[in-house]
This record gives C-alpha cells, sequence and structure tokens, in this order.
C-alpha cells in the first residue's frame, strides 16, 4: 500500500501545495474507496474516507450558469438603452414603468424557482419567514431606493462629467464593502484592473476624450461655459459631491449586502429566491416614495398605462431578465464581477449602436473595449493569494 501511495503522489507532485487533493487509491476488502489527501490545510489519515464536514476546495473557474448569466447580462444592458429609445414613448410614466420592472422581475424570478424542481424550491424556501426576508432582501432594497434618491439630487446639482466620473466608482466601492463585510480581498493587480475598468467606463461614456481631447476642450469649455454659468445659481455643488459619494457608497454596500446572503455558509439563498424578494421589497419601497413625494397623483390622474402599447413590454422584459441575471452573477461569481459584465455592457451599446447606424466604432469606444479586455484579463489571472 505504501508504495502505491508514494507512486501517485510522485505522479501528482506537479499540483500545487496549498491545494487540498483527495485520492482514490484501491479498494479495500470492503469494496469502499480508500484516500489519502495532501495539502496544507487539513490531514486525513490514510485508508480513511473524507467525512461529510471536510472541507472542500472552491474552483477558480467560474460556474456554467454564471457565464450564461454573464454573457446575457452583458448583452441585455447593452441592448436596454436602445429598446428604452425606441419603445418608451415620451409620455410613459417612470413610475409606471419601474413598478411593471419590479413586478415582472418578481414573477419571472417565482417562475424560475418553480421551473427548478420541488425539491430546489423546497430546499430554498425552508425555514422562510417574513422577518428573515426582510433582513435578507428589504435592507438592500431600502438602500438602492436611497442610492436612487441620491443620485437624482446629484445629478441636478453637477456637471454630466464630474457625475459620471464619481458615479462610475461604484465598482471600487463593492470590492471595498465586500472586504469590509466578507473579508474578500483584491490582490495588487487586481486593484488595477479596478482601476482600469474605471477609466474604460469614462473613455466609453465619453467623460475621457482620447481621439480628440486637446482638440475638442475648447469648443466643449466654451459651449457648456453658456450652459453652468446659466443654471450655476440652482446648483449645489457640495450637495451634489456628497450625494453623488453616498449614492455610490451605497451601490456597493447593497452589493456587498446581497453577495454576503447569497454566498454566506450553508450554500447561501437561493438566487432566485432572493432576486423575488428583492424585488417586492424595491416594488413597496417605491410605492411608499409615490405616496411622500405625491407622484402617486400624476399615476391616479393621467392614468397607469399612460403612453404604452404592446412594445413598451419589451425593455420590461428584458430588465426583468437582466435583474435575475444580477442575482445569479453575485451568488456565484460577486458584486465586483458584476461591475466588469456591466461596463462590458457599456461597450456592446456602442457597438450595437454603431451596427444600428451603420457606422463604424469612435476611437474612444475602441480605446474603451482595449481597457476592458486589459482590465478584465488582469482581474481573472492574478486573483488574491494568501500568504
Amino acid at each position: 500500500m505504501s508504495a502505491k501511495v508514494e507512486e501517485i503522489m510522485r505522479k501528482k507532485s506537479l499540483c500545487p501545495s496549498n491545494e487540498l487533493e483527495v485520492i482514490p487509491l484501491v479498494r479495500s476488502s470492503t469494496s469502499e474507496d480508500t484516500y489519502i489527501s495532501r495539502g496544507n490545510s487539513i490531514d486525513v489519515e490514510e485508508g480513511s474516507e473524507p467525512g461529510p464536514t471536510a472541507p472542500v476546495v472552491p474552483s477558480k473557474c467560474l460556474s456554467p450558469i454564471a457565464l450564461v448569466a454573464m454573457a446575457a447580462l452583458a448583452v441585455q444592458f447593452g441592448l436596454q438603452p436602445i429598446l428604452i429609445q425606441n419603445f418608451v414613448g415620451p409620455d410613459v410614466l417612470t413610475a409606471a414603468l419601474v413598478s411593471c420592472v419590479e413586478m415582472s422581475k418578481l414573477a419571472l424570478a417565482l417562475f424560475m424557482l418553480r421551473s427548478s424542481g420541488p425539491e430546489s424550491v423546497s430546499k430554498a424556501t425552508k425555514g422562510w419567514n417574513l422577518v428573515t426576508s426582510f433582513k435578507v432582501a428589504g435592507l438592500p432594497a431600502i438602500l438602492f431606493a436611497i442610492q436612487g434618491f441620491c443620485n437624482l439630487i446629484a445629478s441636478k446639482n453637477l456637471d454630466p462629467v464630474t457625475f459620471n466620473v464619481i458615479n462610475q466608482s461604484k465598482t471600487l466601492s463593492a470590492a471595498l464593502f465586500c472586504f469590509l463585510l466578507m473579508g474578500r480581498r483584491q490582490s495588487f493587480l487586481q486593484l488595477v484592473a479596478l482601476v482600469l475598468l474605471l477609466a474604460a467606463s469614462l473613455v466609453i461614456e465619453g467623460v475621457i476624450d482620447v481621439g480628440a481631447f486637446f482638440s475638442s476642450f475648447a469648443e466643449n469649455s466654451s459651449e457648456d461655459g453658456t450652459e453652468d454659468t446659466a443654471s450655476e445659481s440652482t446648483r449645489n455643488y457640495s450637495l451634489g459631491i456628497t450625494m453623488i459619494i453616498i449614492g455610490s457608497s451605497l451601490s456597493g454596500l447593497s452589493g456587498a449586502l446581497a453577495q454576503k446572503s447569497l454566498q454566506m455558509s450553508g450554500g447561501g439563498r437561493d438566487s432566485f429566491l432572493f432576486t423575488a424578494e428583492l424585488s417586492f421589497f424595491s416594488a413597496a419601497v417605491l410605492l411608499l416614495s409615490l405616496i411622500a413625494t405625491g407622484d402617486l397623483l400624476k399615476v391616479i390622474t393621467h392614468g397607469f398605462f399612460q403612453g404604452w402599447n404592446i412594445r413598451t413590454l419589451i425593455p420590461i422584459f428584458s430588465q426583468a431578465i437582466g435583474g435575475v441575471c444580477i442575482g445569479i452573477i453575485t451568488k456565484h461569481a460577486g458584486a465586483v464581477v458584476k461591475g466588469f459584465v456591466l461596463v462590458i455592457g457599456l461597450v456592446l451599446t456602442a457597438l450595437f449602436r454603431s451596427i444600428a447606424h451603420g457606422g463604424g466604432l469612435a476611437v474612444n469606444e475602441m480605446t474603451g473595449m482595449a481597457l476592458v479586455a486589459v482590465a478584465t484579463t488582469v482581474h481573472m489571472l492574478y486573483p488574491y493569494k494568501s500568504p
């Protein structure tokens, strides 16, 4: 037995020493597999079977469902601005549209949960109660609502460049809160990749003009100067900066809280159930905000479906699919990876628009694509390794 053990150990010497490996050897007289274990984290005696509580080393590769959800979310996020522009009329009330998105997301998540089978439904809903549900999904829903309120105030008090620059820092915020709440560290190169991702989003959105920065700076500043001066009296720059920083921070905090709930010990919460709960509480928060702001009267006065047609349902269902995909990605890959997917969606938006208009990609868009590719590759290939 010992000679066979040594032989297999020599053949497996290329495996990293910090990984736990369980190797089946020969069958004993009881026809049960015997095992040895090699690694720094746990020792298993020769000839013994690993117990049910033996730790499992997670794979560094993303699961197929995560990859599919990432691809679907990137495409959905890239198409969404085009769908809204073409299928949502100017008379459609925003409150009605958002309400239907949350209800559609709730229905789709419950349908997906039901389709996963009775066993999965029973496991996901075991011990479920409203109090626990509110603790898990209610707080992120409230944080998302506050974030939207902060972003609205900030957009009214900041110029678009300042608003976009600070708002795009939410992926960095998510990385920070994932570390504070869950101890998820980023390597130095991963932090560099996050900064590259921030730069890529700013280039794609035109905040940083790579192609004609110096030549267009004077024209833009002269054009924007009159506009800014005209509205300067109604702006509170300090308030705007404060609100957008709070909004970006809340985005990262809510993402980290969602990830913690979905990835906690014991398998975490089912992503479909969590998405349904989040949509329910988001709809409740939206209703309360409509009552508080008086916008509910607009819905009652003008009608809930004012300006709607059958095509209005397309962006609603698209957004619902994106919401379900976000839940899957957050559970299987994390909130930081979700940020990468959304920036890839910005790249796809530029690509889809160029195809629709029959033109090529601009310098900014091609530069942004290159930065996203580099940032994504670096972030995936150089994860944090504990000393």
